[in-house]
C-alpha cells in the first residue's frame, strides 16, 4: 500500500542548509512546492501552467548555483539531469493526484502512470522499475520521507542534492480526465494572425476559426517582396486526441498526434518522422504565442522557437 502524505512544519538539515519545509497544513496543503511554496505560480493560470513556472523557477536555481566542490562525473551527472528536467517542464505532462485526498500533495506515478519531475529523473537512469518501487512504498510522500535505497543510491550519484530534489518535486491537485480531451474548442487561443521577425524575414502563422470540424492555418516566411516558404496546417479530432497534418511546401505530409493539451499549450508528436518530431504551442498572453519544433539532429536535440506577437489582419 503506498504511504500517505507527511502533514507537519519542520525545519530539514539537508546537506548544511536550514530550509522552512511544509507540507499540509493550513496554507501547506495549496503550496506548489514544500520549500519553495508558491512562488509567482497562480492557481488561475491552471495546473499544467502553475506546475511548469515552478519547474522553470527551479530551473533557474539549478543553473546559477555553485557546483565547484562536485566532482566532474557529478557536474556531468547534474548538466544531464537538468537538461531532463527542461525537457519534462517543456512536455507539460504531469500527474493528477486522487480526488479523494485533499490539498495538493506529491504524487511520485499517478493512476494513469504519468511520473512526477523527481521519478522522471530517476527513471532515466534506473529504469521503470525503480520508480515503481518508490511508488510502491511512497507515492504520496515527500522526498526528504522517502528512504528507498534506489532513491538513496541515486541522488548521490546525481549531481543534484537532497534539498534540490525537495525543491524539484512539486505537489499536484486532482484534475478532472474528462478535461484532458483534446478538442479543437480548447483551441480557440490560437485563432488569429501571429507574426515575428527574423534576419530581415516575416514569419506568419494565421490560425482560423474551427469550421466542419477542422482548424487551420496558413504560414508563410516572406523576404521582402519574395516568398521564401509556406505550409498550410490542418487541425482535426482523432480519436480522442488532436491530428496536426502538416503540409510544407516542397515535402511530402506529416500527422502530429497531441499527447498534451491545457488552456494555455498544446504539444503533438511523430516520433516516426525525422525533423521535426515534436511541436508545441504556448499561450503566454492574450497577444504573445510561444510556438516551438523539437527532434533529433546530428545526435543531439535540437529545438527551433518563435516568439509571435498578436497582429490585426490586414
Amino acid at each position: 500500500m503506498p504511504s500517505s502524505s507527511r502533514h507537519c512544519i519542520t525545519c530539514l538539515l539537508l546537506v548544511g542548509l536550514c530550509m522552512p519545509f511544509a507540507t499540509g497544513d493550513s496554507d501547506g496543503g495549496n503550496l506548489v512546492n514544500a520549500v519553495l511554496g508558491n512562488g509567482s505560480e497562480s492557481a488561475s493560470a491552471g495546473e499544467t501552467a502553475r506546475i511548469r513556472a515552478h519547474l522553470e523557477t527551479v530551473l533557474h536555481r539549478l543553473t546559477q548555483a555553485d557546483v565547484s566542490s562536485l566532482t566532474p562525473a557529478l557536474r556531468d551527472a547534474r548538466a544531464r539531469n537538468i537538461e531532463r528536467l527542461r525537457e519534462y517542464a517543456r512536455d507539460g505532462l504531469f500527474p493528477s493526484k486522487p480526488a479523494s485526498i485533499p490539498g495538493r500533495v506529491p504524487n511520485f506515478v499517478d493512476d494513469s502512470g504519468v511520473v512526477c519531475a523527481v521519478g522522471c529523473l530517476l527513471e532515466q537512469d534506473r529504469g521503470p522499475a525503480a520508480v515503481t518501487q518508490v511508488a510502491t512504498e511512497h507515492q504520496f510522500d515527500y522526498v526528504p520521507y522517502i528512504d528507498t535505497p534506489v532513491l538513496a543510491e541515486w541522488q548521490q550519484t546525481s549531481g543534484l542534492s537532497v534539498t534540490e530534489l525537495a525543491m524539484i518535486q512539486p505537489t499536484y491537485d486532482y484534475r478532472d480526465p474528462k478535461a484532458e480531451v483534446a478538442t479543437l474548442g480548447r483551441l480557440a487561443w490560437l485563432e488569429g494572425r501571429w507574426e515575428m521577425s527574423r534576419s530581415g524575414r516575416i514569419i506568419q502563422e494565421e490560425w482560423l476559426p474551427a469550421l466542419g470540424n477542422t482548424m487551420m492555418c496558413i504560414g508563410r516566411v516572406v523576404n521582402g517582396d519574395s516568398l521564401v516558404d509556406h505550409e498550410i496546417v490542418i487541425l482535426r479530432q482523432h480519436g480522442s486526441r488532436l491530428a496536426y497534418e502538416a503540409h510544407p511546401m516542397g515535402q511530402q505530409p506529416a500527422t502530429f498526434l497531441s499527447t498534451h493539451i491545457s488552456d494555455n499549450s498544446v504539444v503533438f508528436e511523430n516520433l516516426a518522422h525525422d525533423f521535426p518530431q515534436r511541436i508545441g504551442y504556448q499561450r503566454q498572453g492574450k497577444d504573445s504565442l510561444l510556438a516551438w519544433v523539437e527532434g533529433p539532429s546530428n545526435g543531439k536535440t535540437k529545438r527551433n522557437e518563435f516568439a509571435y506577437r498578436r497582429v490585426d489582419a490586414r
